[in-house]
């Protein structure tokens, strides 16, 4: 009695070793041993959504979307139109680092000096803006500072935009001289601490900073997952090389204990004398289990595994009634 518990135990645990390695032979996508990964996790989506808006961010304050003008005064303090014949160079030396933008256009430029010198808000963040225009015999002349909020001091600011570009007018046709008296008047309202006198400082936006970040990050995560994915992949197949050996090792012992039962059946059916009372019962029996055993490639599935459960179990019994039955 003891040795047949032993040996439904042993079957049990059997059972469970080959229900995984049908399960993954068969390709049943509820198999214990191989469980496919969904192709995209939300986490990803997430991931790639988030870096999607912090690019598009990058490209808007990085100026993507810029006049040509913001473009250049972006990371430069002059800009001008080829036919006011001014010498960029020699007014970016006059200009040197002072918080200080000057653009010169041709006469009858459009947009509007005020539209202009707000095109340039982005670009232009942290300095005072002269807008010079060409005309036959002056300079028309517009300021905008953006050192700080204008409705936090409007007088002050007022006066920037005001004292900024006084005395240009005496200089027409002559725009460096005209960069010079705007030079030495923005000195003045620095004297006066109107202005701030530090230097301008040219920075990247912050989107550039969390791109620079989320890419070091990525690569530093992109190798841990690499490392992650090896390790796992490791002990899995390390895992399936054990199941496929203990499972292969228990179709051995099935395939055995078949064979016992036919043998015994034959002995049965060979012996001389009276048959037992159960005889046809018995070899109907194993019939049954063997068409359910040439079923278990059709099925998949929980349908698969309690096939194989059924049959383990009912071989394990048929195998004791016969022993009996020949003794």
């Amino acid at each position: 009695m003891n040795a047949r518990k032993d040996r439904r135990r042993g079957t049990s645990a059997a059972a469970l070793r080959l229900r995984r390695r049908a399960a993954s032979a068969t390709g049943d996508p509820y198999a214990t041993v191989a469980r496919p990964e969904p192709s995209v996790r939300r986490w990803v989506i997430g991931i790639v959504v988030a870096l999607l808006a912090v690019s598009g961010w990058a490209l808007v304050t990085g100026g993507v979307f810029d006049s040509p003008v913001a473009h250049t005064v972006r990371s430069a303090s002059i800009w001008s139109d080829p036919a006011v014949g001014l010498d960029d160079a020699a007014a970016r030396q006059v200009i040197g680092d002072r918080r200080l933008v000057i653009v010169v256009r041709a006469a009858n430029a459009t947009p509007g000096a005020r539209d202009a010198c707000r095109d340039l808000d982005a670009a232009a963040e942290g300095t005072v803006v002269v807008i010079l225009t060409a005309e036959a015999d002056d300079w028309a002349t517009y300021g905008c500072q953006y050192l700080f909020d204008q409705d936090d001091d409007l007088g002050r600011a007022a006066v920037i935009e005001e004292r900024v570009s006084t005395g240009v007018g005496a200089f027409p046709g002559r725009p460096l001289d005209a960069v010079r008296t705007i030079v030495v008047n923005y000195d003045l309202l620095v004297a006066f601490d109107r202005i701030p006198g530090d230097a301008r400082t040219f920075r990247p936006s912050l989107p550039r900073y969390v791109l620079a970040g989320a890419a070091l990050a990525a690569v530093v995560l992109g190798a841990l997952g690499i490392w992650w994915a090896a390790r796992r992949a490791g002990r899995s197949l390390g895992a399936t090389a054990a199941t496929d050996q203990v499972d292969s090792d228990h179709r051995a012992v099935l395939s055995t204990a078949m064979t016992a039962i036919a043998h015994a059946l034959l002995r049965l059916d060979s012996r001389p004398g009276a048959e037992p009372a159960n005889r046809d019962e018995l070899f109907q029996e194993y019939l049954g289990i063997t068409g359910r055993i040439a079923e278990l490639d059709r099925l998949t599935g929980d349908d698969h595994r309690d096939q194989l459960d059924r049959v383990l179990r009912d071989a394990d019994a048929l195998l004791d009634d016969v022993s009996a039955a020949v003794r």
